[in-house]
């Protein structure tokens, strides 16, 4: 049975989907080695990137993509680069960059905070704030601490503080209308800030 889509037009598949992408490489990372993260984002982006280039070169293949992956789609990923080839060059500028914890925090924060936004805007959100709602960054945030404070009870960050910094700039993030992909912009911002602030 098709799971029920969100009362605004954007299916729940896509966020279930969207949790799962985010945390194939958010949860690894609290595990292996910089290199081993690297070279497995450096994989996953060359298969995503001939994908993409296959898709969107042959009007054919796009037309099978969209058929099989309809419910997963934004209107604009119809014709252009999918959400998940973003969460994936994200990854890999994450695993480069920083600290292999802090690029895991920061897709966890991507994968948990982004679809709890969308699932409360469009269920609850009354306060707008631009194309966003108050509730939906609310509960971005909220999830976002309580996955932070997770992560640093089992051992997996250190100090909550940074963490919560974190949670906090990716919630701001993914409310501010950016031309960028939020799939791009909240991991590697949140990111930035609490490399620095560990530094």
């Amino acid at each position: 049975m098709l799971i029920e889509s969100g009362r605004r037009g954007i299916p729940v598949q896509r966020r279930v989907f969207h949790l799962i992408a985010a945390s194939l490489f958010s949860i690894p990372g609290f595990f292996f080695q910089q290199r081993e993260m690297v070279i497995a984002a450096s994989i996953a982006l060359l298969v995503f990137s001939a994908m993409e280039v296959m898709r969107l070169y042959f009007h054919s293949v796009n037309g099978t993509f969209v058929r099989l992956t309809a419910p997963l789609l934004k209107g604009e990923e119809v014709e252009g680069i999918t959400g998940a080839t973003y969460v994936v060059v994200s990854s890999l500028i994450l695993f480069v960059l920083f600290d292999t914890r802090v690029a895991a925090l920061s897709l966890l924060f991507l994968a948990v905070g982004d679809p709890a936004a969308g699932l409360v805007g469009e269920r609850m959100g009354r306060r707008r704030i631009g194309q966003k709602s108050l509730e939906g960054s609310l509960a971005f945030l909220l999830i976002s601490v309580v996955a932070a404070s997770v992560v640093v009870a089992l051992g997996g960050f250190a100090p909550l503080w940074i963490a919560l910094v974190g949670a906090v700039v990716a919630m701001l993030v993914e409310l501010i209308p950016l031309p960028l992909d939020d799939n791009l912009t909240v991991p590697l911002a949140c990111g930035g800030a609490m490399s620095l602030l560990m530094s």
